[in-house]
């Protein structure tokens, strides 16, 4: 056995254990949009102790002063000896800083129950607190998904499913845990839920093996359109918890929620329903009528295959823009530490303008193969291209 230490907590692992593994099992975020598989490079820990030696894909993904640091990717490195690991910090939970008022509708519910409406994101959850008699939303809590220390898109989630024992059972762990954090901080108890996410979401939080999903015909175990009691899910919901129908495997139950909410089944003009997240998921609607397709969208914007790239943390630039130079803001006011995707679509959007690649993404300077919006962070050629 060898020691870690993360703060002021102190671990004790199997000597040769992957410490991405380790750090996952006792409940310590750490981002791999990947999935663990080294291909992103984002898992980077901060070594102190016995530093193990660097590996190749290292030397390719982390600067040279990274490495004399001892900065290390979690995903690559073994528990060798004693370690003293220091990780980044990330924002995980955000109170929204508005609330819309739902439509007022006489359902029958007795004044004063709760409701909450839940729409677990591949990369967010958020969870909205209603007063069911009046329809109005009292509270909204939102975090990052933490099963994203599994992989940032649907794919790697599936993937460590099949690789790792236990990861579907702690995946779902992990959202109940999350929702019924919510529900605890709220103060009230719940009479019901409504939980709306893509297709693996729901399989992931209703313990359904999703691999299904990930290879052809490409077919989960179940499209829902269930309810379930509260206590089947481990939710601290006193009523029923009712899952809407998805439409497929990659048009999940959060589109057919949206399209009933915006009663675009029975448009009489052509709509257009997107919903850009992680998964990018789109309607073309009137009447009875309605086509659906996906795409995987989030990842890039949320910094998998980005070389700077980075999710909404501390010191992420998230604006830019031109004024006779390169302006930019960080969240927080922080010293820049990467780009998010707002600040990526505006980086690129100051390229096209000030000619610095074209309309395909093509650098018009061939000599040139990045764009700095900061002095230490730019956006490269294989970024765009």
């Amino acid at each position: 056995m060898v020691e870690i230490q993360v703060g002021s907590m102190k671990i004790q692992a199997d000597k040769g254990k992957n410490l991405l593994s380790v750090l996952r099992d006792n409940g310590i975020f750490v981002d791999a949009p990947c999935g663990g598989t080294g291909h992103c490079g984002k898992c980077k820990v901060k070594i102190a102790g016995e530093i193990p030696p660097v590996t190749e894909t290292e030397q390719a993904l982390l600067t040279r002063s990274e490495i004399v640091s001892g900065t290390r990717l979690a995903c690559l490195t073994d528990c060798t000896g004693t370690m003293r690991i220091m990780l980044p910090e990330y924002k995980t939970v955000s109170k929204a800083g508005f609330l819309e008022t739902a439509q007022e509708i006489d359902n029958g519910f007795c004044p004063g129950e709760t409701g909450i409406a839940v729409d677990i994101g591949t990369t967010t959850l958020a969870v909205y607190f209603y007063e069911l008699k009046s329809g109005n939303m009292t509270d909204v809590r939102s975090g990052l998904n933490l099963q994203r220390r599994y992989g940032a898109d649907v794919i790697s989630r599936i993937s460590a499913c099949e690789a790792e024992q236990d990861a579907l059972r702690k995946m779902g762990d992990s959202i109940v845990s999350q929702i019924n954090g919510y529900i605890r901080e709220y103060g009230k108890k719940i009479a019901s839920a409504v939980i709306v996410g893509n297709t693996t979401m729901l399989h992931l939080l209703t313990g359904l093996d999703p691999s299904g999903i990930a290879k052809a015909p490409y077919l989960g175990q179940s499209l829902f359109g269930v309810m379930y009691a509260g206590h089947q899910l481990g939710l601290q919901v006193d009523g029923e918890v009712y899952l809407p129908p998805c439409i497929s495997s990659y048009v999940g139950a959060d589109i057919t929620a949206g399209l009933i909410a915006m009663n675009l089944d029975r448009s009489k003009e052509h709509v257009f329903y997107i919903d850009i997240g992680t998964n990018g998921e789109m309607a073309l609607c009137k009447g009875n009528t309605i086509f659906c397709c996906s795409v995987a969208a989030g990842p890039a914007f949320e910094g998998a295959k980005i070389k700077f790239g980075t999710g909404s943390v501390a010191g992420a630039i998230n604006r830019v823009w031109y004024d006779g130079g390169v302006k930019y803001t960080t969240i927080d006011d922080a010293p820049p530490v990467g780009i998010c995707g707002s600040g990526l679509i505006d980086a690129v959007a100051v390229m096209v303008e000030t000619g610095i690649v074209d309309e395909t993404g093509r650098f018009m300077d061939d000599q040139s193969d990045e764009f700095f919006v900061s002095e230490s962070i730019s956006i490269t050629r294989q970024d765009i291209r």
